[in-house]
């Protein structure tokens, strides 16, 4: 019997008293069986479940006292299934959900298992194993039981968690969508996280049977933040599936998955060493080099050498076998220091006035789409009353030594440089597919900037700057929310792949589209309102050029109602700011790629 505490106090109490007197043999009827009777059996059992009167179900009758007298030789309180390094019977409980009625699981167990620190004994060449404690590491599967765990704790307020009022996690429903995912969504070649980000958006969002929301919008933002921390919201990127690295788990396998079973030491046979490479010098010879640190060297960092009052450039590549440094030149040629000769005559180059071969390249290549600190101030000044030019934007000398300092630290970045040298990617870049722009927090929030450009648009005959502000007039991402200081290469339009999908396969879209190109799928993102309308002026106020004229480009920055927003149709009649549930899709709404 389901919620017993919830049938009136008399009716439980005869009923428990007609039960309490049977004995093998006797016959019963329930007024819902209609009249049919059935025999009672050797060993029968009642079985009665119920949330009791307490702080979290104030709601709840208490159980009559002589029931308690009645029950209490059998009573005891039913917990969640636990989900502790120690005891991690919840993750368990999942991995038995994913298998098949043979007992086996199909997967990546990237996917599954929990993730483990390295622990090195360099005198013992031993290597120890320490689970990690960190929400966002290990497989979704992991993850999923350990974000369960904290909402469980949040839910019956222990160990100081903060309180979530609502439904109640329930581990059945979890199950159930673990097994859907092995008889369908798995075989369809989606990931598990993205599975499960999807079941829980639903989750938070739903209704009870009497269709009142299940959560109140403080908790559904709680919730998201919980979903977050453990990577399992809706908008974390996930790669697609790779089935090649799919197989059958045996027995031993799976049980190895869970952390109650200890990890055994490994020696260590060898160190691994980096991959190398090689680098051309002035005379035709050429040496082998490790992408290695040393001291304060650092490879990617750029370096100088004082010849006179002038100053000789070099980046830092690696380390030579026999401990050798060495540098780039400008010329695209090695140079080779000691350990104590670069101590000596060299100093890391921090805002020092460059400009380097490299980035002269780098400008040429994107001609009229670089937007550096020239480009960012002219698109940001104005004209005052007295038709005196005001620079909103206006970059102090050392500002501009950090300027190009960022930037060369941006083109030294394995996945950016891997972007610039393919040839593909070379002819869209001129073709003006992509944008390399200096994003300025100066110029402030979309308001600041609706607020100052506004007047000087319509004079210059640019229209406007968005088309109607309402909706968003109070929100932080119209009122407060700036730019970030730092160098993106971003579409100018949203990626064609991304039209027409939903929130969650436009992410995953945009991870493949990032790996193509040769882009680090994990440092990509989407443009956030504020940064869609800096790169929409920028353009406009430069070249007099148009960005998603016909387009409007989703971003992961949620409204106060907690939908994603997007921006774009940038006519001449104003940017439309305006929101959409992330299971939504339109054919003209899509994202850029942003890097």
């Amino acid at each position: 019997m389901d919620e017993m505490n919830g049938y009136p106090a008399d009716g439980l109490r005869a009923l428990i008293k007609q039960i309490s007197g049977l004995k093998p043999g006797d016959t019963i009827s329930f007024a819902a069986w209609e009249g049919k009777r059935e025999k009672v059996a050797p060993g029968f059992m009642f079985v009665g479940s119920a949330n009791l009167l307490s702080s979290k179900h104030p709601d709840r009758p208490d159980l009559p006292n002589e029931l308690k007298r009645e029950l209490a030789p059998s009573s005891f309180e039913v917990d969640y299934p636990p989900q502790t390094p120690e005891d991690p019977e919840f993750f368990e409980m999942c991995l038995s959900a994913l298998m098949d009625n043979n007992g086996r699981v199909r997967a990546n167990t990237d996917e599954l298992a929990p993730s483990y620190n390295e622990l090195v004994d360099s005198d013992k060449k031993i290597k120890t194993f320490e689970l990690s404690a960190a929400k966002n590491s290990g497989g979704a599967l992991w993850r999923f039981a350990q974000m369960a765990a904290e909402i469980q704790r949040c839910y019956k307020l222990i160990e100081g968690a903060e309180r979530i009022d609502g439904a109640p996690f329930d581990p059945g429903v979890a199950l159930a969508w673990l097994a859907e995912y092995r008889k369908s969504a798995g075989r369809r070649g989606e990931t598990l996280q993205n599975f499960l980000a999807q079941k829980l958006e639903q989750w938070v969002g739903g209704s009870g049977q009497s269709g009142q929301k299940l959560f109140s919008p403080p908790d559904i933002k709680r919730l998201r933040e919980i979903y977050n921390a453990y990577g399992l919201d809706i908008t974390s990127v996930s790669t697609p599936l790779d089935v090649a690295k799919q197989k059958i788990l045996t027995s031993a396998e799976i049980g190895r998955l869970s952390p109650r079973v200890p990890r055994q030491p490994e020696h260590i046979r060898q160190d691994v060493l980096p991959e190398q490479s090689e680098i051309y010098f002035e005379d035709g010879s050429t040496k082998a080099f490790r992408a290695e640190s040393r001291e304060n060297f650092i490879p990617g960092t750029a370096w100088t050498k004082k010849v006179g009052n002038m100053g000789e450039n070099f980046v830092f590549k690696g380390v030579t076998q026999d401990n050798v440094l060495i540098f780039e030149g400008a010329n695209g040629l090695g140079e080779i220091f000691t350990v104590s000769e670069a101590k000596t005559e060299l100093e890391k180059v921090k805002l020092l006035k460059i400009e380097t071969r490299r980035t002269k390249e780098i400008r040429e290549l994107f001609g009229q789409n670089f937007f550096g600190p020239e480009q960012v101030e002219k698109a940001f000044t104005i004209r005052d009353q007295n038709n005196n030019e005001v620079k909103l934007v206006d970059f102090s000398p050392e500002q501009r030594r950090q300027v190009k300092q960022m930037l060369v630290e941006k083109l030294n970045e394995p996945d950016i440089q891997a972007f610039l040298q393919k040839p593909e990617n070379q002819t869209d870049i001129k073709n003006g597919k992509y944008l390399l722009i200096l994003r300025a927090p100066q110029v402030g929030s979309i308001k600041k900037m609706f607020e100052l450009l506004q007047p000087d648009m319509e004079a210059k005959g640019q229209g406007k700057l968005l088309f109607k502000v309402d909706w968003y007039a109070t929100d932080s991402l119209f009122t407060s929310t700036t730019c970030p200081f730092e160098w993106k290469f971003v579409t100018k339009e949203v990626v064609p792949l991304t039209l027409g999908l939903q929130h969650q396969p436009m992410t995953e879209a945009l991870a493949a589209e990032a790996r193509r190109v040769g882009f680090n799928p994990g440092k990509i993102k989407r443009r956030a309102p504020v940064e869609t309308v800096f790169d929409f002026l920028t353009v406009l106020r430069t070249t007099n050029g148009r960005i998603l004229l016909n387009r409007f480009d989703w971003s992961d920055i949620r409204s106060s109602d907690g939908d994603f927003v997007y921006v774009g149709c940038g006519g001449s009649g104003g940017l439309s700011v305006d929101w959409r549930t992330p299971g939504n899709s339109s054919g003209d709404l899509g994202a850029s790629l942003s890097r």
